[in-house]
């Protein structure tokens, strides 16, 4: 809660916070695990009365799991807990292992926002090199339409924006961690440039802002292409298509009871 102040003194209105990060993963750094009872009864004993009184308006977030899987395990007790659900406005997972939740529902059910709040292509196992192409793109296009059509999100995050070259080459750290932003160096580790995968991810955050509600659309039309689609409050549509294949396909769009301008 002091942090939150100290960020309004200084002009920055804060729109939620997350009292942890990835609680069911053992880093290598420092960090905290909690079990999904442990963390229930901070954000219903502490965190929650404390931001009731100080800051109501900032949304609390949880549990920022860092697997898709083990994120039952900490909503269950959070939904369980009248007072800790009725503090807790988003669920949020990192989804970086696992799909076996493709239908998971819960927090909606529950009036509860639904976002995911971290995701890269870092491979450890394969040695991890800088991956600026299409490819790269598609798979993160692949991984972000299933985590909005399938689990409903509404919100999407990658991490990071930016990595300089400096921070690829810290003689402290292994090599490991090269391909973890939208704008970073490739292996030539000269001057940090927008991937490909930058360039993808634009499409939705330029054109499906803010407000905009996803709409029924035919999910894969014909083989390989994936489609979603948005609509504002003014009767703004927005469309994409991703083309997981390798060459071009050609599809013609109808709006059903209307036409577009």
């Amino acid at each position: 809660a002091d942090f939150v102040e100290l960020m309004a003194k200084n002009s920055v209105e804060l729109y939620g916070l997350s009292p942890a990060n990835e609680p069911d993963y053992t880093a290598e750094w420092d960090g905290a695990q909690w079990s999904g009872d442990e963390l229930t009864t901070f954000i219903a004993e502490n965190l929650g009365p404390t931001f009731k009184d100080r800051f109501p308006k900032v949304k609390l977030i949880a549990p920022d799991t860092a697997a898709l899987p083990n994120l039952d395990s900490y909503v269950t007790p959070l939904l369980d807990n009248a007072d800790a659900k009725d503090y807790v406005s988003i669920i949020a997972t990192h989804p970086y292992s696992g799909d076996a939740m493709k239908d998971y529902d819960k927090p909606q059910k529950n009036d509860k926002g639904f976002w995911q709040t971290e995701w890269s292509q870092e491979n450890k196992e394969d040695g991890d090199t800088p991956a600026p192409t299409m490819k790269s793109a598609i798979d993160m296009m692949k991984n972000m339409h299933n985590h909005l059509t399938n689990l409903n999100m509404s919100a999407w995050n990658w991490w990071a924006i930016y990595i300089s070259p400096a921070a690829l080459k810290d003689a402290d750290k292994e090599k490991i961690r090269q391909n973890p932003a939208l704008i970073q160096p490739d292996e030539t580790m000269e001057e940090s440039y927008m991937f490909k995968r930058g360039y993808a991810l634009g499409h939705w955050s330029k054109f499906v802002r803010p407000g905009f509600k996803r709409i029924g659309a035919t999910d894969e039309p014909v083989e390989g292409v994936l489609i979603e689609a948005y609509r504002d409050d003014e009767e703004r549509i927005v469309l994409t298509a991703i083309n997981t294949n390798s060459d071009a396909r050609t599809l013609k769009f109808a709006v059903e009871g209307g036409s577009f301008g």
